[in-house]
């Protein structure tokens, strides 16, 4: 008969063992020929083939659960909130590039009109009699420097 002292050391062992093996050891589901089941930690003897690895880890407590969810909400607000940003800087620099048309249209359209009014003076200048002549040079060099001033690019 064992005394309580060998039963305490025995269990002690067991535990020990239990403990320096993998808590979480990986197993194989392993099959012969016939169709016999065995499961197996690591790989399969020789003559069985192995069917696939079965999970043994626990499953997720409720609270690592709930943290995992709340990680993932966060992930998700997160990328909405950088979605979100995106599509703001996205139409603010549409409406930036719609002004910015706007203008140059503008800008094209005006120095038309400062060229079209600078041919015009020029030719009238060149038709108008000796007596108005000076001053309808004058005139048509004033348009000529506005034109100029206001279109740099355009001559």
């Amino acid at each position: 008969m064992k005394t309580n002292l060998q039963l305490i050391a025995g269990g002690l062992s067991l535990l020990g063992a239990l403990a320096s093996s993998p808590a979480h050891a990986a197993l194989t589901r392993c099959e012969d020929g016939a169709g016999k089941v065995t499961y197996v930690q690591g790989e399969c003897p020789t003559g069985l083939k192995a069917v696939r690895e079965v999970n043994t880890s626990p499953a997720a407590s409720t609270d690592e659960q709930r943290a995992a969810q709340q990680r993932a909400a966060a992930e998700a607000r997160s990328a909405n909130q950088l979605q979100a940003q995106r599509e703001r800087k996205q139409r603010a620099d549409a409406a930036e590039q719609r002004k910015a048309q706007q203008a140059a249209a503008h800008r094209s359209k005006h120095c038309a009109k400062l060229k079209l009014h600078a041919q015009r003076t020029s030719e009238q200048a060149a038709k108008a009699t000796p007596a108005k002549q000076d001053a309808a040079r004058r005139r048509a060099q004033r348009a000529a420097d506005d034109y100029a001033a206001a279109c740099p690019a355009a001559r």
